[in-house]
């Protein structure tokens, strides 16, 4: 687990309207949705600027007005570029709060470092065809 002082940065980024959760100092990424629908981008709440590029979904909003990307199911995407800070360590935790529309589908990514759909990727969380993750 890493212990270090946050930046003036970091505390501002982590500081947003909307948002009553706040990550500990050794979180990376974070990505809980924004104050407007307008960009093509998700910012990255952790401080370490490891914004998303959305593709293909589309905003939503929680009732206490914070927006969120929305997923078909079928081919939308959030990308974040790779950086130092995102490499895994010995261990670490993913999160995610997913909601499955249906139980029919078979393979289905959730979140990878790589491409999901290939041997190519250093690690990944999932639903296999027998819908477990």
């Amino acid at each position: 687990m890493r212990n270090k002082m946050l930046t003036k940065f970091q505390k501002y980024a982590r500081s947003n309207s909307g948002l009553t959760f706040r990550p500990d100092s050794s979180c990376v990424l974070w990505l809980p949705g924004q104050d407007d629908p307008q960009s093509a981008v998700i910012r990255d709440r952790s401080g370490y600027l490891n914004n998303g590029t959305i593709s293909g979904a589309v905003w939503a909003r929680t009732g206490k007005g914070l927006w969120y990307p929305l997923f078909d199911g079928v081919d939308d995407t959030v990308t974040v570029t790779d950086s130092a800070s995102l490499s895994a360590m010995t261990s670490f935790s993913i999160g995610a709060w997913v909601k499955r529309t249906s139980t029919d589908a078979a393979y289905e990514g959730i979140i990878a470092k790589g491409k999901i759909n290939t041997a190519n990727h250093e690690w990944s969380l999932i639903v296999t065809d027998a819908g477990k993750l």
